[in-house]
């Protein structure tokens, strides 16, 4: 029912749409570029609406799109969405706050990012199921080459604190590699605290605000 609901709430706004705005450049790994511009494929889905989600922490835009199988979801533009080579479809759901008491604009909902969705032959799986220590609030993921780089984080006591891990995750297999890399408390509400994950020349590299930093190579191996 939750699902429907917000389906039936966003095609409601989808009148506003990105029709006349200029394609940005294309992000070379992906179907859908940055800066919520999408670049359609007419065979996997269609956008059929967008607007823009707001909560206290977070704000971004979505897109509605209808997929060939008929299924419609919402997604974050700033993630986009990725054709994998066995042409399963990967992207960030946005959902509106049911609990919302808030008057949403015609244009915009109060509602905030959800789960990363792995989608083939009419199947949707969150990524948080198969990824270990995946979140999908923390991980700031980078998807490039079928393989999603992103922070791991294992809770391991009562006090908030995390084991951090420097993670890959081939969508293809479904395997998963971690390093551990430090411990944190993570005690904050800001999505971007770990920031992406940049991969560059087939070397991976996490590296936090404080400019401390690892590197890893194309077959995941750590560089120092």
């Amino acid at each position: 029912m939750k699902y429907i609901l917000m389906i039936f709430f966003f095609i409601s706004i989808g009148a506003c749409s990105d029709s006349n705005k200029n394609p940005k450049e294309r992000r070379e790994d992906s179907t859908i570029v940055e800066k919520g511009v999408i670049q359609k494929s007419a065979s996997a889905y269609r956008v059929i609406g967008s607007g823009y989600f707001w909560n206290e922490l977070d704000e971004g835009k979505f897109n509605i799109v209808k997929f060939k199988d008929g299924t419609i979801d919402s997604i974050d533009t700033s993630f986009g969405i990725y054709t994998l080579t066995n042409d399963a479809i990967v992207y960030l759901r946005v959902s509106k706050n049911l609990s919302d008491e808030f008057t949403s604009k015609k244009d915009s909902v109060y509602g905030s990012i959800g789960e990363y969705i792995i989608s083939k032959n009419e199947l949707k799986t969150p990524i948080n199921r198969f990824a270990k220590h995946f979140q999908d609030y923390f991980s700031s993921p980078k998807l490039t080459n079928d393989k999603l780089y992103y922070w791991g984080l294992e809770l391991v006591d009562s006090n908030g604190v995390y084991n951090i891990y420097a993670s890959e995750l081939n969508l293809i297999s479904k395997k998963t590699i971690n390093y551990f890399l430090f411990k944190d408390e993570v005690a904050t509400d800001f999505r971007g605290y770990f920031p992406e994950p940049v991969i560059k020349n087939n070397v991976a590299t996490y590296k936090l605000e404080n400019g401390k930093k690892w590197t890893f190579s194309k077959d995941f191996k750590p560089l120092q």
